[in-house]
């Protein structure tokens, strides 16, 4: 089993962190990001907002997976940058998902890693936006989408990137700067939606038309 899951691990976590520290501009989203006709999309939010779900069914619907849990960005290109062809996803999601072509590989934890065999990988992908899920019992489940502007953007980025454990003042400056670079670049959006524990993420049709208006 930790043969299998060693490749996963570097893949997944060692290679995109060290990418990460080593580039000034890059800056970390926890979350998945997927591309759609050449453009991408990152989708992050707290920890079981269905970020890995939804990339699952936009993969459903088309899309090729470009990251997943980290998400690294470019923020001076204004770039995705490509992760492991894999998804980490729950039990019960992989269920409701047809997007999945392989076995599970067994995780760390709860959740289930499943190879992404044809999702083409290499060369950095434009970013187009950023979408916050936040899972809200009184929304609609086909989801609403809601600009975030400002502060509220920054805010936002700067909540969900990965940040070190006792950063210097240099590292808290660049990591503040990349953020603000990218709220300059592309649009960011809160998604709210309620989802259905044995249904496909429905909501995931409004991030991919969200996408198609930014592109």
């Amino acid at each position: 089993v930790y043969k299998r899951q060693l490749p996963q691990l570097l893949e997944r976590v060692v290679f995109p962190i060290h990418a990460w520290l080593a580039n000034p501009d890059a800056l970390a989203l926890h979350g998945s990001s997927v591309r759609w006709e050449g453009r991408a999309v990152a989708l992050m939010g707290q920890s079981g907002a269905g970020k890995s779900s939804a990339a699952a069914a936009l993969i459903e619907l088309g899309c090729d997976l470009v990251a997943d849990d980290l998400s690294l960005l470019d923020t001076r290109t204004g770039h995705a940058l490509p992760g492991a062809p894999s998804l980490r996803l729950w039990d019960g999601a992989a269920d409701t998902s047809r997007a999945l072509r392989s076995e599970p590989i067994l995780g760390l934890d709860d959740k289930r890693w499943y190879l992404m065999p044809h999702t083409p990988l290499g060369e950095p992908v434009p970013l187009r936006g950023v979408l916050l899920l936040r899972r809200d019992p009184s929304a609609p489940t086909t989801g609403l989408i809601t600009p975030l502007e400002g502060l509220a953007a920054l805010t936002a980025i700067l909540g969900q990137s990965f940040d070190l454990d006792r950063p210097p003042t240099s590292w808290s400056r660049r990591r503040i700067a990349a953020a603000s670079a990218l709220c300059k670049r592309v649009p960011i959006s809160t998604l709210t939606f309620s989802a259905h524990p044995e249904r496909r993420p429905e909501h995931a049709i409004a991030a991919l038309e969200w996408l198609r208006e930014v592109i």
